[in-house]
């Protein structure tokens, strides 16, 4: 935990909060701060900046908070990825996340295992704490947005052109014929991810259709997590 992320439902005023739990013990354990102690903070949707430790009792502390500073810029990228396995969707989240990505679209492809979508890792509440723990490590404070959608085709038909309207759309796939990866800077872009296997033919037309420019990432097949953190260090 590389900052303190603070809550609105930890404000006590406009600039104190109380902090307990999860975030109390690494204070105390991990930190071992005491009062009078400062800690890099940032609040949820807000600035970064310090925290200075007023009051310290055996299960919470009172923190008061200096925050002057912006999160850091957002990465231009959108990341559409097929549904991967349970665990390896925490990875994915955590490597794009902490890069800057804030928004994700999980879909169902044709190699996309069934059961992939009764896993308790695509619950709110679990996802919600996946992405703090992110944010505390990166040392950001906006949260990202996530959206699943179970069904291809309806997705790329219907939702895909809203996405891609006046951005970049490029669909990783290994073809012979597709463009070699290219930084994209500044450029508003939407990253289409197949499972490991990678799209089907019909799969990889529909997204062409949509104005997909299909781009390589080299003759070996990769797992999931190796593909994404392959593509978004050559993007980035």
């Amino acid at each position: 935990m590389n900052m303190i992320l603070i809550e609105n439902c930890d404000l006590i005023d406009g600039s104190r909060a109380v902090i307990t739990g999860r975030r109390f013990d690494h204070i105390r354990g991990q930190l071992r701060k005491k009062t009078g102690d400062e800690c890099k903070c940032g609040l949820l949707n807000g600035n970064i900046g310090t925290g200075l430790i007023t009051r310290l009792d055996a299960d919470s502390l009172t923190i008061e908070l200096q925050l002057a500073a912006p999160p850091p810029p957002a990465a231009p990228l959108i990341l559409v990825s097929a549904l991967p396995r349970p665990k390896t969707l925490r990875k994915m989240l955590h490597y794009a996340g902490t890069l800057g990505v804030k928004e994700f679209h999980f879909i169902g492809t044709f190699k996309v295992e069934k059961s992939y979508w009764d896993s308790p890792f695509l619950e709110p509440d679990f996802l919600n704490q996946e992405m703090r723990l992110a944010l505390e490590q990166c040392v950001d404070t906006v949260p990202w947005q996530i959206h699943f959608h179970r069904f291809f085709k309806p997705f790329a038909e219907d939702i895909l052109p809203g996405l891609a309207a006046g951005r970049e759309l490029l669909a990783f796939h290994p073809a012979p014929d597709a463009d070699e990866i290219k930084p994209v800077h500044d450029r508003e872009t939407v990253v289409c991810l197949g499972p490991e296997g990678g799209f089907t033919d019909y799969e990889i037309q529909l997204l062409t259709e949509q104005g997909a420019t299909r781009v390589s990432l080299g003759p070996r097949i990769l797992r999931s997590e190796v593909a994404l953190s392959f593509l978004l260090g050559k993007l980035l």
